[in-house]
């Protein structure tokens, strides 16, 4: 590597450390580098004094902290590093911390009602972000009920808010292109409104979409009008003209829970019945253009397909991810299940994942020189059905009304559309296997911070081989109208 690259990867680490976390520095490395730094981080928390930590400049500051917790040191360790002074960039980040470690110790929860209040008083751009914060730290971090109890809170806050007297022309929703699952989401959203609401106006934002082709497809699929807009006029909108992932405003000028966050809110969801008056399909041009460029990277023909998209860990140590990975080594005989039944498994995701070994019998799309925008779309909308755990990816074949095994499935979610099959991860606690109601009423039932579970006496299993593949056959045998 030439040291202008270097030093490029050096200033993107500077500007982004302040918010990274431990977990999101170490898979950026390779698998051997990662264990000596962790070992080297551990010397470093256990035997330094808290003056010596000082040294560390600022901006890693928030890394240490996080690192202090989830490679499962002591206590004393992460505290005498929250003593630090760290930049203004990690504020909430820290606070953030703070509020989950106070819940998974005793399960008390922030001061929702008073930070509402505090809210109030800001600006709306601020207002807007804080209010964001509050939302995405409960979703990641507490227990089903506790996560509906403080979405339900911000929905009648809101409903409480002065209003412009525009919110039910038309809705702002800046959060539904920024990736696959949220383009997905705004499927969703449509799919609901169209019948509620059709005279209803969304605004998305014009840059950053995770997917263009994708975001085309829903804008000129769809029954309600689009507008875009930059960020400078997302900025100016009240609290009570946005739509996000998890609320949005009816019609009748209460807020309903969102798709993203259904399970669990006591609340019907229509919008995951995919109907034929609204599900996305290619052209016939489209449907030739990539199934001819598959056909030739893999140099036959095919009579169908299914598609493989596992979140793991880009270099393959599963702690230092999330508690919804897995190795995606586990899913290698279902390719050959495939092969037998006369199909083919594309493995499918981001070019940074560990390419796939030899043995294992699948088109390794994801590094191949036909990935693209469109072939996404179009290997969402052909595939007979769609495997993985969760991730964003996961929503995606859902508008092509494409079924879906969901395996390894953390945190639980049975709000989904007809023909899915759900195989979720199992849990022990302190060696005995939990029912999947009673993990819902714990503490750690959306918690995807393994350091966090394991201090909670939990451990969690991914699903077995044969019932990966018993679901896998099921499909197999299933009536397609793909490919």
């Amino acid at each position: 590597m030439n040291s202008s690259k270097v030093f490029l990867r050096a200033k993107s680490l500077w500007s982004e450390a302040p918010r990274m976390t431990y977990g999101m520095f170490s898979r950026r490395l390779p698998t051997r580098v990662s264990h000596i730094v962790n070992l080297v981080t551990i010397l470093i928390l256990q035997i330094l004094p808290k003056s010596a930590l000082r040294i560390i400049p600022k901006n890693f500051r928030y890394l240490l902290l996080t690192a202090a917790n989830t490679l499962f040191v002591s206590d004393s360790q992460w505290k005498k590093v929250i003593d630090l002074s760290f930049p203004n960039k990690s504020t909430d980040l820290i606070e953030n911390f703070l509020n989950s470690k106070a819940y998974f110790r005793d399960g008390r929860l922030p001061n929702i009602s008073k930070l509402l209040q505090e809210v109030k008083s800001k600006p709306f751009f601020e207002q807007n972000k804080d209010l964001k914060n509050i939302i995405q730290w409960s979703f990641w971090t507490v227990n089903h009920a506790d996560f509906h109890s403080i979405n339900d809170q911000v929905k009648h806050y809101l409903e409480g808010f002065q209003k412009t007297g525009n919110e039910l022309s038309k809705r702002y929703l800046p959060q539904h292109t920024s990736n696959l699952g949220h383009l997905a989401m705004l499927f969703l959203y449509i799919n609901y409104y169209r019948k509620r609401d059709p005279s209803r106006i969304i605004v998305l934002p014009r840059e950053n979409s995770a997917n263009e082709y994708f975001l085309r497809l829903i804008t000129e699929k769809s029954p309600l009008k689009i507008e875009f807009a930059n960020a400078d006029e997302f900025s100016t909108q009240s609290p009570t003209m946005i739509d996000t992932l998890h609320y949005s405003l009816d019609i009748n000028g209460r807020y309903r829970t969102e798709s993203d966050c259904a399970f669990f809110s006591s609340q019907s969801h229509p919008e995951f019945e995919i109907d034929e008056n609204f599900t996305l399909r290619l052209s016939e041009s489209e449907n030739a253009r990539g199934k001819n460029a598959l056909q030739e990277a893999i140099g036959h023909e095919i009579s169908w397909f299914a598609v493989l998209h596992i979140r793991e860990s880009k270099n393959g140590i599963l702690n230092l991810g999330q508690a919804r990975d897995v190795n995606i080594s586990n899913y290698e005989d279902i390719a050959k299940v495939i092969s037998n039944e006369g199909g083919l498994l594309i493995r499918m995701g981001d070019r940074n994942f560990p390419k796939l070994k030899s043995k294992f019998e699948a088109f390794d799309y994801a590094h191949s020189n036909i990935k693209s925008e469109f072939m996404d779309v179009w290997l969402w909308a052909n595939a007979k059905f769609w495997i993985g755990n969760v991730s964003g990816a996961t929503f995606a074949p859902i508008p092509f009304k494409v079924p879906r095994v969901i395996s390894d499935q953390w945190y639980f979610n049975n709000t989904l559309p007809k023909g899915d099959v759900i195989l979720r991860k199992k849990i022990l606690h302190n060696g005995v296997f939990q029912p999947w109601h009673e993990v819902i009423n714990s503490r750690i039932s959306r918690c995807m911070d393994f350091s966090e579970i394991r201090r909670a006496g939990y451990e969690l299993k991914t699903t077995g081989k044969l019932e990966i593949e018993a679901a896998v056959l099921e499909m197999c045998r299933r009536p397609s109208q793909n490919l």
